[in-house]
């Protein structure tokens, strides 16, 4: 396998930026993956999240002051109540504190169609996830139709294309499966977050299930292999059914274990034979990558 590196520099730019992804590619990224949210008047654009306090600096903006809601236990800024013209106003933040900072404040929030501009101005894949749709249809802004003719018109909804769906909801992928032939990526994380007495192995959606309509799988890393590097044997059942292997997320500031370096665990993952893996740090994950090779 090759391995392919995918999301974009977010631990030394501002995530899901265009500078963020072009970095990324500057260093060898194979696939970059833009998160995509629905405005207010229905564009599809670049977000980790459907709140904004923490990525842009929207607080920063007294003409939004009375913006902010509260939306379940959350008070923030939500994406869905500003339109593009009024996101283009903003900037995009560093969230994580550990991260250099020193970008914040100058990088425009992108569309989904520009990414996928630059991604084909540079001749790279992608693969946008689908965040929180079933919000999104519970406010009105089913994002479905969008993608569908984004993809369409793009000449990217064929099994060929160079491109993947992914999403944490099966019932969306679902949908989308009916509508077009791009490739799906189902989402999973361990059962035990959401059920503390389930199999700490056990996915959210079964790999049985969602072989019926993805062609992929993103789990996350504890789904593949346990913190002192053993092989959970998920990725060989997932092979078995068909099913590519992308786990999620790989970091190089946030320790893995006690004395396991990023090194280490990006050698014991790719040993495993995944078909890529998700990074916020694609130089470092291509070049443990590239030495493989070597030896």
């Amino acid at each position: 396998m090759d391995h392919p590196q995918r999301r974009s520099t977010a631990g030394e730019r501002p995530e899901h930026t265009i500078e963020a992804y072009t970095l990324a590619i500057e260093q060898g990224a194979d696939v970059i993956e833009p998160d995509l949210v629905m405005t207010a008047d229905g564009v599809l654009v670049v977000r980790h999240d459907h709140y904004l306090s923490t990525t842009t600096n929207v607080a920063d903006h007294p003409e939004f002051a009375d913006r902010r809601r509260l939306q379940g236990e959350q008070s923030d800024w939500w994406v869905e109540d500003f339109t593009l013209a009024e996101l283009r106003t903003l900037r995009a933040r560093q969230p994580w504190p550990q991260r250099d900072a020193s970008f914040n404040d100058r990088f425009l929030i992108p569309t989904f169609e520009e990414v996928l501009d630059l991604a084909t101005a540079h001749n790279v894949r992608t693969e946008p996830e689908m965040k929180s749709p079933g919000h999104f249809v519970s406010v009105g802004l089913d994002p479905l139709p969008e993608l569908v003719r984004i993809l369409r018109e793009r000449g990217l909804d064929t099994a060929d294309a160079p491109t993947a769906i992914q999403c944490f909801e099966p019932d969306f992928l679902a949908r989308l499966n009916a509508e077009i032939d791009t490739q799906l990526l189902m989402l999973v994380f361990p059962m035990q977050e959401l059920d503390p007495e389930a199999d700490p192995r056990q996915p959210t959606v079964s790999l049985t299930d969602m072989a019926a309509f993805a062609d992929g799988v993103g789990p996350s890393k504890a789904l593949v292999i346990t913190a002192e590097g053993e092989d959970t044997g998920f990725i060989a059942r997932a092979h078995e059914l068909g099913l590519a292997v992308h786990p999620w997320t790989f970091r190089d500031d946030v320790p893995v274990a006690d004395g396991v370096t990023i090194e280490d665990e990006l050698r014991r993952i790719y040993a495993l034979g995944v078909d890529g893996v998700f990074t916020d740090f694609p130089a470092t994950a291509v070049r443990v990558r590239d030495a493989m090779g070597d030896e």
